[in-house]
């Protein structure tokens, strides 16, 4: 018999080939689109209410990222963009997205025309191919003949189905360059590529050459802020898209744009990290039960049980530390989600967070993550906590808590005044208090904390276009980190606040570069880790800390040290200085709006 009749085997004697004239429409992704398209709706809602896109839109559009494994186009980083590049109202963004979810519903149409005239070009082929292959009875004679007949039925139909897609691909081309103009023509927004026919953008020379002369980490933050504000809205939504590992690593970005690529990278690992755990735990449980044991340690406690399948019992201790360090990955990236929920205030507001930086696992393990609760580019006040010993993303949403209770002290002191509290996690904090002995992680930490100001203070300038007051809170073995970011004189600050601190690592306030009258310090009675620096302190010729016998150097509340010390509770220990209603949060949450009247001292 002659070669069977298919579609790859006849598509090349066709006049077109109709998978090609259809690809591009088929591949785009409608529910994408109709997401953007219901984003901007949500913006222009929100914007009516608050001129700022609303939470909820932004979950939508998380939600929405989560399609076919396919790297999605950014949604909320598309309405931000067009918001701030574009002047539109809140009515103007509702008809964007009304545009956007038409286009999605035509794609809906257009592929399923495209799919039932494929289906029934590949339902002819087959019967024709059926035709030829059980002809009764065979006659050889008769073969070549009868493949012609049925193979040019077969070409028939692909040349048929190649006109009829053709013409429907047309219309959809008519119907999208018709909804495409009036976007850009009567609003100036000019969609993504890949939105407007499914075509991949990542590619693209116009928009690869753009990492040519991308700023790196250590760029100053105005140079970032000068590169970001030369790019086009398109241009920024593609960086957005795929180039968010560099940007997130960035100092000086806004803050929106650290959000969307924090939370873009967020929302993937948290459903990446929870499907391995799935898979693993399943792989463990099999193996449990060729082992017959509930408990895994039970296969290593007896020998016997070992012995008798030792193949699964080495495969089960392959896989234990595996599930372990997948299970350490997982609570991280759970810890940050927890903690980049609004934020409830008594009041009944829920403050929005944003997402400044994220690492699932950072340098050791822990992760890190640095959390606003309110907008910092648009914030007058801008304070930043820098927890201490045994910090990690896990229990992202404590810091987060303390940062909460801040933010609601300085509204109860300056309600009227824009404002934002940073939880900073964006480091490798000692795990333990033997580490938390060693300088090593504040010298490692400092640089970075002070980089990472900069550049909230930066983009804050631009967008506001006046320097934000900015108070650094140093808690614990934080406060060394702070002390070293300052000592070095990289980090500039308006305000400085210690509480529960070890010691900064040097003497006094001469040797912290800012004005010592600035240098605040708060110390409850029983927090037992301020109290061993005044042992430590006392003890001449001890190994810890600085030569002169302190731990990192003089207890700052102590006259010698030189800061400003003010008023605490008359009880409580080292855990209890962000508790909300407290006289030392009180007297923060003035130093932090710069509301020194208000500051009571000890």
């Amino acid at each position: 018999m002659a070669a069977p009749i298919t579609f790859d085997s006849l598509v090349g004697y066709a006049i077109a080939n109709p998978l090609a004239i259809c690809e591009s429409v088929l591949v785009a992704n409608p529910v994408e689109v109709e997401a953007l398209g219901a984003v901007f709706r949500a913006a222009g809602a929100s914007t009516a209410e608050s001129a700022m896109c609303a939470l909820e839109a932004a979950q939508l559009a998380d939600a929405a990222g989560m399609i076919d494994d396919k790297t999605p186009v950014q949604l909320m980083a598309e309405v931000t963009a067009t918001k701030d590049t574009l002047d539109v109202n809140s009515a103007q963004l509702d008809l964007i997205g009304g545009l956007l979810s038409e286009v999605g519903s035509q794609i809906h149409l257009v592929q399923a025309k495209l799919n039932s005239l494929l289906d029934m070009m590949y339902a002819e082929i087959a019967t024709a191919a059926s035709m030829y292959e059980c002809a009764v009875p065979y006659d050889p004679a008769n073969d070549a003949a009868l493949h012609e007949q049925c193979a040019q039925a077969a070409l028939a139909s692909i040349n048929t189905t190649a006109t009829s897609v053709n013409a429907v691909v047309d219309g959809y081309d008519a119907f999208l360059t018709d909804h495409l103009a009036t976007l850009q023509e009567d609003y100036g927004y000019v969609p993504p590529a890949a939105l407007n026919d499914g075509a991949a953008l990542g590619n693209d020379p116009a928009y690869v050459s753009l990492t040519t002369g991308m700023p790196g980490a250590s760029a100053p933050p105005g140079q970032v802020q000068q590169w970001w504000n030369e790019r086009s809205a398109a241009e920024k939504v593609w960086l957005i898209d795929n180039e968010g590992a560099a940007l997130s690593m960035m100092h000086g970005l806004p803050a929106l744009v650290l959000n969307l690529v924090n939370r873009r990278e967020l929302t993937d690992d948290a459903s990446s990290i929870d499907a391995q755990v799935a898979m693993v735990e399943t792989q463990k449980a099999s193996l449990m039960q060729i082992l017959g044991v509930s408990v895994a340690s039970d296969v290593f406690d007896h020998p016997d049980i070992r012995a008798s399948n030792p193949g699964a019992a080495d495969e089960l201790a392959g896989v234990l530390p595996v599930l372990a360090a997948l299970k350490v990955k997982q609570a991280n990236i759970h810890g940050v989600e927890d903690g980049a929920k609004a934020v409830a205030m008594a009041d009944g507001t829920a403050i929005k967070t944003y997402l400044l930086d994220y690492d699932d696992l950072g340098s050791a393990d822990d992760g890190e993550a640095v959390i606003a609760i309110g907008n910092p580019d648009e914030a007058a006040d801008i304070a930043v906590i820098v927890p201490g010993t045994t910090s990690s993303a896990r229990t992202m949403s404590d810091y987060v808590g303390s940062g909460g209770n801040l933010y609601a002290e300085m509204n109860d002191v300056d309600p009227d005044s824009k404002k934002s509290v940073i939880a900073y996690l964006g480091m490798d904090a000692p795990d333990t208090l033997p580490d938390a002995s060693l300088p090593i992680y504040a010298n490692e930490a400092a640089p970075e904390l002070a980089a990472d100001i900069a550049g909230y203070t930066e983009s804050n300038l631009v967008a506001t276009g006046a320097d934000p007051h900015v108070t650094v809170i140093g808690h614990s073995y934080g406060s060394l980190v702070v002390g070293a970011a300052l000592e070095s004189g990289d980090l500039i600050a308006d305000d400085v606040i210690f509480v529960g601190s070890p010691g900064v690592g040097v003497k006094n306030v001469d040797e912290l570069n800012m004005d010592g009258s600035h240098v605040y310090v708060g110390l409850l009675p029983d927090d037992a880790i301020s109290n061993a620096n005044d042992f430590f302190d006392m003890k001449a010729g001890s190994t810890l800390g600085v030569p002169d016998g302190a731990w990192f150097g003089h207890n700052p509340a102590r006259e010698s040290f030189g800061g400003t010390v003010f008023d605490t509770d008359t009880d409580g220990d080292h855990g209890d200085y962000f508790d909300y209603g407290t006289t030392q949060l009180d007297n923060m949450a003035a130093v932090a709006t710069g509301q020194y009247d208000e500051v009571t001292l000890d």
